[in-house]
């Protein structure tokens, strides 16, 4: 499931979810694209990311959200079936 940055908010489906989860942000411009891991809500970790750029830090994803404005950014599950840390893990690596 790919969303953008501005429809973030109007995915109720993604609200609860609560598991280990291996996620992809896609810089629309660039077509950077980074892989991350959670085990927080996926809308909670998204919005994290978009509180810490507001910031002015964190990492190179955090930069590149300040520089080309959040609402250019799409983010998507690429797993939520993980059972073990260990998984979560080794699939954000793969």
């Amino acid at each position: 499931m790919w969303i953008t940055g501005l429809e973030l908010r109007t995915h109720s489906n993604m609200k609860g979810h609560v598991s280990m989860i291996i996620y992809q942000i896609t810089n629309n411009i660039t077509g950077d694209i980074y892989i991350g891991k959670t085990t927080q809500k996926f809308s909670k970790r998204i919005n994290s990311h978009k509180s810490i750029a507001k910031r002015n830090k964190g990492s190179y994803i955090h930069r590149s959200i300040n520089k080309y404005g959040f609402e250019n950014f799409s983010f998507s599950i690429l797993d939520d079936n993980i059972i073990s840390e260990n998984d979560l893990n080794e699939k954000e690596i793969f």
